[in-house]
């Protein structure tokens, strides 16, 4: 049994939260258990995690993280290469590109298209009022369309001492609009930094930070929903359908939620 499997049962023993998840070592050392309780050992765990140097996310449910792990476990030269890439990554030019990439034209057309087909399809715009409201919930312990919780959900459990190096283990990213690993170690680190962000939850296209200084004012909302946009369209152009919409919904969110196409 590896060092993590045997630091997580002594967690177990003695925090509650714990004791309904089963303990999973192959390639990957994992917990399993009720989605309804998913969030819970997700504190649990995350409360010791700097002094445990692991590092808990939920996955999903239970056989769903789909592109989530790779074929093969990043190696130790491989992490070293994405840590390599994000230090010498010019974060501010890499968000300067992606805005220049954006074709606003397309996607004023586009959000008309589908305030049309909200319009048509689900009694207008009230259903997107509800995207705009501050967020307080994850989704990776839940189906996202019932709302109904998994009957078991995985955490994933990784050997780092803080949830922003978890993109590098995983060599998380670069397919799609998804970006490349570099601009999630260097994104989620200065969103550490700034709003004590902790990457809670990851699937192969869901990413979910948890929030313990959110914004509290528009000016400041804009600004990072400038960046979030850059990082993530998807969450605006197939979601809240403006940047104005995005600032208002982070205010005071405590849960930021990313999807890529």
């Amino acid at each position: 049994m590896d060092s993590i499997a045997q630091q997580i049962q002594a967690l177990q023993a003695k925090d509650q939260r714990l004791q309904g998840f089963k303990l999973s070592t192959d390639q990957w050392t994992r917990l399993r258990g009720p989605g309804t309780d998913v969030v819970a050992a997700w504190e649990a765990l995350r409360a010791e995690a700097l002094a445990m140097k692991v590092w808990p996310v939920i996955t999903g449910q239970v056989g769903q993280a789909g592109l989530l792990y790779p074929e093969h476990r990043a190696d130790l030269t491989e992490i070293e290469r994405h840590f390599a890439e994000a230090r010498a990554l010019d974060l501010a030019g890499w968000i300067q590109t992606q805005w220049q990439d954006i074709n606003q034209a397309d996607f004023a057309a586009d959000a008309a298209d589908f305030e049309a087909e909200l319009e048509d399809e689900l009694g207008g715009m009230g259903q997107l009022a509800n995207l705009i409201q501050p967020n307080h919930r994850t989704c990776l312990d839940r189906d996202l369309l019932t709302q109904t919780f998994h009957a078991e959900a995985e955490i994933l459990l990784l050997p780092v001492g803080h949830s922003w190096e978890i993109p590098a283990h995983l060599s998380y990213g670069d397919w799609n609009a998804c970006p490349p690993t570099a601009v999630h170690l260097r994104l989620l680190e200065d969103w550490y930094l700034k709003y004590e962000a902790d990457l809670i939850g990851l699937s192969g296209d869901v990413m979910e930070l948890k929030i313990r200084k959110p914004v509290t004012d528009m000016d400041s909302a804009l600004k990072l929903a400038r960046v979030q946009y850059a990082f993530c369209p998807d969450i605006v152009e197939q979601g809240v359908m403006s940047i104005e919409n995005l600032a208002s919904s982070l205010i005071d969110s405590t849960i930021w939620y990313f999807w890529w196409d």
